[in-house]
């Protein structure tokens, strides 16, 4: 056996070492969402320049409504026939625990 120094574990059983290892797959990380970011800015331009010389920009905000425009509907003025419902012989009474007969 060697006394060359401390011993030195095999890889298999050692200790994940995030200072090491993360940075890497962050630069990855953002390399990646950043070039697909802008590849979809690119394959949108086109369009979006088409907007703005048709004046349609605000379309980019998604749905919206113009309450310029908007003229509230005016109720019809129906005449109702009332009906009231005949409550039936009893009924109060067997409630309150009395026979009506």
């Amino acid at each position: 056996m060697s006394l060359d120094g401390a011993p030195v574990a095999p890889p298999e059983f050692q200790i994940y070492n995030s200072y090491v290892i993360d940075p890497q797959y962050a630069r990855y990380f953002t390399i990646a969402w950043t070039s697909t970011l802008a590849a979809f800015t690119v394959l949108n331009a086109p369009n979006l320049v088409q907007s703005a010389r048709r004046r349609r920009l605000p379309s980019y905000k998604g749905l919206w409504e113009d309450f310029y425009g908007y003229q509230p509907v005016q109720p019809v003025e129906e005449e109702r026939k009332t009906t009231y419902l005949r409550p039936r012989q009893g009924a109060v009474t067997r409630c309150n625990g009395h026979d009506a007969s």
